[in-house]
C-alpha cells in the first residue's frame, strides 16, 4: 500500500510542475472553445508562454472531480470482485494513468491520464480498507484499520514530517534541518 500512495503523492507533487512547464494545453483550450478566465491563463513567466493554456490545478482537479462524479457506478462495478483482485488492476490502471500523463506533451493526454488514474484510484482504495478490515479478528477491526494510515507520516504530508518541523527557509525552498 505504502507504493500506491507513493504513486498517489506523484499526482500532487510533480504532476504539476511537470504540466506547467512541460504540458501544451493549447489543444484543450481551442477544442472547449475557452476564453481568458478562470479555465485558460496566459503563462505568467515570459519563457514559458505558449499562448492560453489550462491551469495545471484545474487539470490536477479532475482527479478530485472525477472521483466525486463516478465513485458510486464504480463501487458498483467493483463490488462483484474479489478484493484483491481489484487492489492489483486498480492499482495497475492508476500506474497507467500516471504513465500517460508523463508519456506525451499534449493535454488532452495528460488529463486523460489523470482520470485514468482516477478510476484505478477508485478502484483500489476502498477495497484496501476494506480488505484490512475484513480480514482481521472483529475485536481488532478498528486498530488494523488505523494501521492502513501507516504510510501518512512517509507521503511528506503529515504535521509531523512536513511543515515548520521539518524545513526551514521559504516554502518554495525547503532544507531540512537535519542537514540532509
Amino acid at each position: 500500500m505504502s507504493g500506491f500512495y507513493v504513486m498517489f503523492m506523484q499526482l500532487y507533487d510533480t504532476l504539476p510542475n511537470f504540466i506547467e512547464e512541460w504540458v501544451d494545453s493549447s489543444d484543450i483550450v481551442a477544442a472547449l472553445h475557452l476564453h481568458e478566465g478562470l479555465f485558460a491563463r496566459a503563462a505568467v513567466d515570459p519563457l514559458l508562454s505558449r499562448g492560453l493554456q489550462v491551469p495545471q490545478e484545474e487539470m490536477i482537479n479532475l482527479d478530485s472531480g472525477a472521483i466525486i462524479l463516478l465513485m458510486l457506478p464504480i463501487a458498483y462495478v467493483t463490488a462483484r470482485f474479489k478484493r484483491l483482485w481489484v487492489i492489483v488492476v486498480g492499482i495497475v490502471i492508476a500506474a497507467f494513468g500516471l504513465l500517460l500523463c508523463g508519456i506525451s506533451m499534449a493535454g488532452f493526454v495528460c488529463v486523460s491520464g489523470i482520470l485514468l488514474f482516477a478510476v484505478g484510484e477508485m478502484s483500489s482504495v476502498p477495497k484496501m480498507q476494506e480488505y484490512l478490515g475484513s480480514s482481521r479478528p472483529k475485536a481488532r477491526r478498528p486498530l488494523y484499520m488505523g494501521y492502513a494510515n501507516i504510510p501518512s507520516p512517509w507521503d511528506g504530508r503529515s504535521p509531523t514530517t512536513s511543515g515548520a518541523s521539518r524545513t526551514t527557509g521559504s516554502p518554495t525552498r525547503r532544507t531540512s534541518r537535519c542537514g540532509t
